[in-house]
């Protein structure tokens, strides 16, 4: 840290710098704790992804592209990717943001060393997010890897098709 002070960086680059290494090292702040936002560690340099790409298996789906690759750490590892042929911005994030919601719903926290990469699609921005939420656990079976939706003491799923939510909210007769 005092380095960083010495070689005369701004406070923007020097936060940045140290919330990577808080990242590296699995601390997290009170807050991400709280809400459980730091489920897994993201990937983020050009190398990582296209060793993913190169030695990992794919599962395709219309909607979704998963790359998995077994690794030796202990720690998830997961890389979002949207390119510029899903369109522009406002789509981009979106397609991340649906992703995102559907592999919390599914990801559990230990399921081992693994990288994977969720790849959008040109469909992924149009999907709703209980639509992505099932192509995630049909790539997620096709993977072999553990469904922490499909466990019995789960949670029920935050992103619910309308057809379901009408019938939940009926009361029986």
């Amino acid at each position: 840290r005092d380095c960083l002070l010495s070689r005369g960086l701004g406070d923007v680059y020097k936060r940045q710098i140290l919330a990577e290494e808080c990242t590296l090292r699995g601390v997290f702040s009170a807050t991400e704790r709280r809400r459980g936002i730091m489920r897994y560690r993201p990937i983020r340099r050009n190398s990582e992804f296209g060793r993913v790409y190169a030695r990992g298996k794919s599962y395709v789906n219309p909607g979704l592209v998963m790359y998995v690759l077994k690794t030796r750490s202990k720690k998830t590892r997961v890389g979002l990717t949207a390119t510029k042929k899903i369109g522009h911005a406002v789509q981009r994030n979106r397609a991340r943001r649906v992703m995102k919601a559907a592999i919390d719903e599914h990801l559990d926290y230990n399921i081992g060393g693994y990288d994977l990469i969720f790849v959008a699609r040109g469909m992924t921005p149009r999907l709703k997010s209980w639509q992505l939420s099932s192509v995630v656990a049909k790539l997620f079976a096709q993977a072999g890897l553990p469904d922490k939706a499909k466990r019995p003491d789960a949670p029920p799923p935050a992103t619910v098709p309308p057809a379901r939510r009408a019938q939940a909210e009926k009361p029986d007769a």
